[in-house]
């Protein structure tokens, strides 16, 4: 019985690592998205993060309460392996947020600028309040 619960842990670990690789490989996706201006396959990508969000949650809870209820046994050192890899894989997600989110506040500037560009270019100019209203625009001269 002991054995059966460590495989049964060590398989839920293996999927749930399986899972965060393929999180972090889906935010590349979307990083790369944003850059070359793919709004397509952003959503398509932010859809599938969505996904994968989902269902790392629902195992990390299943993975708790199974590990809560092993406590008492001794961890393999595959199990310790996998469980390195896991906090590895996390860390480098939270790397990737990190630069996601920068990513994401620069693109939206971009987004701004080239607003206003446009705008300007038309002569339709729009007079905004508060913080906004002290930006200026950008004209050019055809």
């Amino acid at each position: 019985m002991r054995t059966a619960a460590f495989d049964v842990g060590g398989q839920l670990a293996a999927v749930y690592l399986m899972e965060l690789q393929a999180l972090a490989s889906e935010i590349d996706v979307a990083m790369e998205a944003i850059a070359t201006n793919k709004v397509t396959s952003l959503h398509e990508s932010v859809a599938r993060q969505e996904r994968l969000c989902d269902g790392l949650r629902h195992m990390a809870m299943t993975f708790t309460l199974h590990s809560e209820s092993q406590k008492t046994e001794s961890q393999g050192d595959a199990d310790i392996a996998v469980r390195k890899t896991i906090k590895e894989t996390i860390d480098l997600i939270c790397k990737q947020n990190v630069q996601y989110a920068a990513l994401l506040r620069h693109s939206g500037r971009s987004i701004e600028i080239l607003t206003s560009l446009c705008r300007s270019c038309i002569g339709e100019f729009s007079v905004r309040s508060g913080i906004k209203s002290k930006r200026q625009t950008w004209s050019c001269e055809v």
